[in-house]
């Protein structure tokens, strides 16, 4: 029970003396907010002490009623900065604390001590004070020690304004030690956390910023790999056709013309393929995510029916065991890309040596996600590969129909939805890429719009 109090008081403290801090603020502008506000609790505390003694011992319900209404005017702080109005904060709070110390000193005397608060004060506004403004910071020490010269010089000229006498100012003067000490030790406290907080905080904003720097590099260098392959990539087939038209223009035969102009649309399909890549990189990485009901098994048929022109297709078997028991729900475009690239890898790596080719796709569908396996007995990768194969421009095969990014696209539009990949190969023999793909009837596209 006293353990639970003590939290809930804690709790109310943090409260308070955060009231006014927004996120992303500079450090050292929390440190001078939360020591302010803390201050201010405790010249409150501190006057309503004063207040309940004068009233106890001196009996003098004027002062009583006046150190009620300066300890209410410090509370005001809190509600200033609740408002965020930090400069005004600073301005009001600097009049009353130095008004209420210097009226207090006058009121009850030189030998009340109360003088001595002007030294707690001046510890306060050097603690409180953004180190970044030390013009500002010597307007604020001048203040109190101008305000103990002007108590100072009061008291000598009405050295007892309410007729106390000496035995009663050397009681206050029991009291306005601890006060002073305990007000002192508050701040130091408060400091030393708030220093610590502002510590961890540059520590965190520093390793923040050395990570998005490195990463700033790595992008860097990426872009510089990116533009340099693509100029290469996309300059080596128009360098082929203008070569070709060249050698067409001083031929002949008829034949050999045929052939060079077949050379020539291998070329330009080369290109075209790679601009189509480069497309879909480039939207992937733009558009919203759609919410689509997707048939996997109409799907995949669909897919299938694309690559039937091609040569080899009639010497490939099409295995397909997809188990569905859940409507699914996600991108169907980019699922449709995904699931292409895998099967066109699988049927232009197959190998023609072997007597039986299969590709197989086996898949269970379910309201968690779709786990989907494609697997190919074609030329297989080998293990040294397998590190780079997800790679921008990586080519295990040359190969006309190769871009180098449809596997790096495979994977820049699973982590879009949200996605993973798997790859298991073995050279000669088969490939297998196993994927995850979230269902989002069930769940939510926000973690994978963030990507």
């Amino acid at each position: 029970m006293r353990s639970t109090f003590y939290n809930r008081i804690r709790e109310l403290r943090a409260q308070a003396i955060f009231l006014g801090v927004k996120d992303g603020m500079h450090p050292e502008k929390i440190k001078e907010i939360s020591i302010t506000n803390e201050g201010a609790i405790l010249c409150s505390l501190s006057t309503l002490i004063i207040a309940a003694f004068v009233q106890v011992w001196v009996h003098i319900p004027a002062i009583s009623v006046i150190l009620l209404v300066i300890a209410g005017l410090y509370l005001v702080v809190l509600a200033l900065h609740a408002w965020r109005k930090y400069l005004f904060t600073k301005i009001y709070f600097s009049v009353v604390v130095n008004g209420a110390v210097c009226w207090t000193a006058t009121s009850l005397g030189y030998g009340s001590g109360v003088h001595y608060l002007y030294f707690v004060l001046i510890f306060g506004v050097v603690l409180v004070t953004d180190i970044r403004f030390p013009q500002l910071r010597m307007v604020l020490i001048s203040v109190p020690i101008i305000m103990l010269g002007i108590s100072l010089l009061i008291n000598y000229v009405y050295p007892n304004a309410y007729g106390l006498s000496i035995e009663t100012q050397h009681q206050i003067r029991y009291l306005i030690f601890p006060l002073a000490m305990m007000c002192t030790l508050g701040l130091g406290i408060s400091f030393s956390a708030n220093t610590k907080k502002q510590n961890e905080y540059v520590a965190l904003i520093t390793a923040t910023l050395a990570e998005q720097n490195e990463a700033l590099l790595h992008t860097n260098n990426q872009l510089d790999e990116f533009v340099y392959r693509v100029s290469s990539d996309l300059r080596a087939p128009l360098a082929s056709v203008l070569g070709l038209i060249e050698v067409i223009r001083s031929e002949r035969e008829l034949e050999k013309i045929h052939a060079y102009f077949d050379m020539q649309e291998a070329s330009v399909q080369h290109l075209d393929v790679f601009i189509v890549d480069l497309l879909q990189i480039s939207r992937n990485a733009r558009t919203e995510l759609a919410q689509d009901e997707i048939s996997f098994s109409s799907l995949i048929h669909e897919i299938q029916q694309e690559y039937t022109y091609l040569p080899q297709a009639n010497n490939i078997q099409k295995r397909v065991h997809i188990q569905q028991k859940a409507p699914f729900v996600s991108d169907r475009q980019r699922i449709r890309t995904i699931l292409s690239n895998l099967i066109s890898n699988g049927m232009h790596y197959w190998d023609s040596e072997k007597a039986l080719h299969y590709i197989e796709i086996t898949g269970e569908i379910n309201e968690r996600g779709a786990t989907i396996m494609v697997h190919d007995n074609g030329k297989g990768i080998d293990k040294a590969h397998l590190p780079h194969l997800f790679s921008m421009f990586f080519k295990v095969n040359p190969h006309p129909k190769s871009s180098g990014l449809g596997l790096f696209l495979v994977r820049a539009t699973l982590e879009k939805l949200g996605g993973s990949i798997e790859v298991e190969s073995v050279a000669g023999e088969f490939t297998t890429f196993k994927l995850f793909i979230p269902n989002a009837r069930f769940g939510s596209y926000a973690a994978a719009k963030t990507k």
